[in-house]
Order: structure tokens, then sequence, then C-alpha cells
């Protein structure tokens, strides 16, 4: 397969992915990432595939998951290949939420806040993943930041709330994805 990739033109390498793109809902995650690794995990590719990545997370499998967690740091370092404005951080961080591995989608929420202008989802995903941390204080800053930037992020209110009124009770009632 390889050497009949390496024999056509990148062109159409191209071809083919973007007609897979067109049809990414109908993939398999495993599919996807085989699409990623085809395509030497580029940064388009993988913002191409976040929507329907996000869509197949609950049925995918171990071996799934953990295949996407190896692609993620390959994805990342090559960031900044991507034509315009992408927040490949920002994506990489909510799909590794959405997986429950809080600690490195905090990593990558912290990433994006050091490239990336200040936006109320990315501070109210912090406060999601310092929340599930167990690190109240963070939590709470970080979803004032949200509301401070989107005064009519209802769901940053709500947590803040329950952090200030002592109503978050992690140890009894931890924090899942499905929680959210």
């Amino acid at each position: 397969f390889r050497m009949h990739l390496d024999r056509n033109s990148p062109g159409d390498l191209g071809s083919l992915c973007n007609g897979l793109l067109a049809q990414r809902f109908s993939l398999k995650l495993g599919s996807m990432i085989s699409l990623l690794k085809v395509m030497n995990y580029d940064p388009a590719v993988f913002a191409g595939l976040y929507d329907a990545m996000l869509t197949h997370l609950p049925q995918a499998n171990h071996s799934e998951l953990n295949d996407l967690i190896l692609a993620m740091p390959k994805v990342v370092k090559q960031r900044y290949a991507v034509p315009g404005y992408v927040p490949i951080a920002f994506q990489i961080g909510h799909i590794l939420q959405v997986m429950g591995r809080w600690e490195p989608a905090l990593e990558m929420y912290q990433l994006c806040q050091q490239e990336d202008p200040p936006f109320a989802e990315l501070w109210y995903n912090l406060g999601l993943c310092y929340l599930a941390l167990q690190n109240h204080q963070e939590a709470e800053s970080a979803f004032q930041q949200a509301i401070q930037l989107n005064p009519e992020l209802l769901l940053a209110q709500g947590w803040l709330y329950r952090i200030q009124n002592n109503l978050v009770s992690l140890d009894t009632e931890p924090l899942t994805p499905t929680s959210l």
C-alpha cells in the first residue's frame, strides 16, 4: 500500500483524504485514526475529523482509544502547519477531556492558553479539568474567567455557584465526562 501511495502524486492522496473527510461521520474511529497516520498526523486532517471523532468516542473500543491517545502528541507537534487559525491544542484537549483523561487535557488547554487569545470555552473546559482533579480554587478562577469573557455562559455560572456554595462534593460524586 505504501509503495502504491509513493508512486502517486500528493494530489492523489489529498483527493482521497478530501473524499473521506466528506464522509467522516460514516467512518469508524479506527478508520479515522488510520487516515491520520497515512496523512502523517496532519493537523488539518485532524481538524477535519474532530467533530466526527467526538461523535464516535462513546462507541470506541479500548484499542481505538489507545491509538487515538498515541496519535495526539504527533498531531500537536505539527499544529503550526495548519493554514489559518485552527485551535488544534483546544480540540485535542477537548477530545482528551471527553475521554476522561483530565491531566493530559489540562496540559493541552494550558498550551492553548499560552498560544491563543483567550476565549470562554477554553476557560470553562480548564475549570472542568481542575474540578475533576479536585483543585477547586483553580476551577473557581477558571469559571470566573469564562464568565468574564462570556457572561451568558450558564454552565460556567452553574459550576461557579456550586463551588462558591460548597455544593461540589467530588469525593462522593466524581466528575465524569458524562456528568458535564
